[in-house]
């Protein structure tokens, strides 16, 4: 298979004007010269909520092992319960075809 080695041009050079060395230049000193202010530094620091969304977290995972641990600790019970509701619902399927059966009859 051959090889495409032409590249699109994506951008149209005739509309970019050309910088003057003197702008670029100038350009350049401003880049050096960082001027922060006070007011700027302390509202980044009060908008940093990692913490916030750390502490988040872990209230979330607490009380999805809280729940765990309590489904755990009452396994027994709610098997229990789930047995008795199912032959529960045995006896009155049973009761149920026996009227049924003794009406026909």
């Amino acid at each position: 298979m051959k090889r495409i080695k032409i590249r699109p041009h994506l951008v149209d050079h005739s509309l970019i004007k050309p910088v003057s060395s003197s702008s670029l230049a100038k350009k350049s000193s401003e880049a050096l010269v960082i001027r922060r202010n006070p007011a700027i530094q302390q509202s980044i620091a009060t908008k940093d909520n990692s913490m916030i969304l750390n502490l988040i977290g872990l209230v979330i995972l607490c009380i999805i092992g809280y729940i765990m641990y309590n489904r755990y600790l009452n396994r027994d019970t709610m098997e229990t319960q789930k047995r008795h509701s199912i032959i529960g619902f045995n006896h009155y399927v049973t009761k149920k075809l026996d009227e049924e059966s003794s009406k026909s009859s």
